[in-house]
Formats: structure tokens, sequence, C-alpha cells
């Protein structure tokens, strides 16, 4: 820090007109966005700042998706949901109400408990499908990984250890591709980051020789490039509720400290957007997910 004073150059000088220029906080170093989302990023930044500071570029988009502008067939799905279970509530009514008349009220229980559980259950699977959602666009940011194997031009920590799979990347994986719908929010988010990474070299021209000069420029930028392929290993864990046990132990060893990363940073999230403010619609979204982890 001190060779960073020298000659009137001010580390601290340059980070205040970074977070000015990405519009962060005013002239005055108040706050130029929502609070919450900057407590958010400043409790992410262990995890380093180009992480937190794109989970905090992604808060507006995550409010689009899950809060404003929910994808039309979550609300298909809520009122089919809706309409089995008024059907079945029904059913269960009209049964209990026949059995009660004739006198057998323990016959008529089992059958209205049985309508209850597939309507708990129903709205389980929509509540699971949402968060899965959302982790296939939070890794876009978070746990932004090459993968393990199997992609050409890749190097891999790993390439020591036999027995490893190829890696499928996450845009291309079938829960992706299969859909429509999928595919066009794949490729809307992997737009956003790349508008994300590329804001930082559209700063001036000054302030990016600074930023390059003093290698803060290199930890602004996400470990995987924009383009290049991402590990969808850990997304197939979330996915599939389970840690395969066929793969090298080193593996499942970094698959478990990259979930508790994950998990760490959706319980993050969770805690500082619940507090008032205009992310706090994301909160149930954010604790379900961060239950699917724990």
């Amino acid at each position: 820090m001190a060779a960073f004073s020298a000659g009137g150059f001010s580390y601290f000088d340059m980070s205040c007109r970074l977070l000015q220029e990405l519009g962060l906080v005013t002239a005055e170093l108040g706050p130029a966005t929502a609070f919450t989302g900057l407590t958010t990023c400043f409790e992410l930044r262990t995890y380093g700042v180009a992480e937190s500071l794109a989970v905090l570029h992604s808060l507006p988009l995550f409010m689009q998706d899950f809060v404003t502008q929910k994808p039309k067939d979550y609300g298909e799905k809520v009122q089919a949901a809706g309409s089995r279970f008024e059907r079945q509530q029904n059913e269960a009514l009209s049964l209990f109400v026949f059995f009660s008349f004739v006198g057998v009220v323990l016959c008529a229980l089992p059958c209205l408990s049985v309508c209850c559980v597939a309507y708990a259950y129903a709205f389980v699977a929509l509540k699971i499908d949402v968060q899965v959602e959302f982790f296939a666009r939070l890794m876009h940011f978070v746990d932004r990984q090459p993968p393990y194997k199997g992609v050409p031009g890749v190097v891999s920590r790993f390439d020591h250890v036999a027995g490893l799979p190829d890696s499928t990347s996450l845009g291309a994986m079938p829960f992706i591709t299969k859909y429509p719908e999928r595919q066009a929010s794949w490729d809307e988010w992997e737009a956003f980051f790349v508008a994300s990474q590329a804001r930082f070299q559209a700063l001036p021209a000054d302030l990016v020789a600074d930023l390059e000069r003093t290698g803060a420029m290199a930890a602004l930028q996400l470990p995987v490039p924009p383009g290049a392929p991402i590990d969808g290993t850990a997304f197939a864990c979330i996915l599939n509720n389970k840690l395969p046990l066929d793969l090298p132990s080193p593996v499942k060893h970094d698959l478990k400290k990259r979930l508790f990363h994950v998990g760490t940073v959706v319980m993050k999230m969770h805690n500082c957007l619940l507090q008032p403010g205009i992310y706090q619609g994301l909160e149930l979204l954010l604790r379900k997910s961060f239950t699917r982890l724990k």
C-alpha cells in the first residue's frame, strides 16, 4: 500500500473513483444504489471483489426474473397446482362428508390425508423448480470454474487425477439446451455477464491504466472469461440433490468445498437482502434455495 501511495498516487482514491464510476457511491462517498445491495457486496468481499461486484450487478435482473416479471411457465404451474389442489380438496371433502354420514369417519381421514399430501408435494416440486432456475442464473457469477476435464485448451487442476469424468459445461447441459425458454434465459444472462465484465474496460483510460498498473484490474475479472465453458458438475449436484458417488475422492472433496461456497453466498445474500429495501422480494427464494444446499 505504501508503494502505491508514493508520488501522489493513492490506492484509496483510485478505489473511491472506481466505485463512483460504477455508480455505487456518490462524490461524497454516500450510497448511490440500494443500501442492502451494497451490504451484500461488502459481506461477499471475502470471496473476491470480482464475484461480489458481479452479484451486486445482477440483483436487478434477479428481481426481474423472480419478483417483478416471473417467467410465464411459473404462473401456469402455480395455476395448475392450484387447480389440482382445489379439485383434490373438493373430492376429499365429498368423501369425508359421505363417510361421516354413514358413520365411518376413520375411513374418510386417510382419503383427506392423501389429498393434502398430494397438494403439499405439488407445491414443493414447484418451489424446487424455481430454486434450480435461480441457481442456473446465479452460477454465471458464483463458483465460475473451468470444467474438470474434456474441454480442449482448458488447463485443469485435476489433470493428474485418474478417473475424471468428461465434464459437460453448464451451458451445454440438457437441463438448459432441451428447453427453448431456459436456453433463451441462459443466453440473456450470459450476455448480461459479458456486459458486466466489459464495463471495467469502458472506464476512463487513466483509471484503467491505474487499475492495470496496480494489478487491481485482474482482481475485478472473474476467473473464467466470457465465452469460455464453465463446469456444470456443482450445478448437477444441486439439480439432482446429491453428490455423485463414482467421482474420484479429490473431485468429491473439491465439489463439497464449492457447494459450501455457493451455499454461503446464498446465505449472506439472504441475510442482507431480507432487510427493508428494494430487493426484499428475493428473501423467500434465497431462504428456500439455501435450505436446498443446507
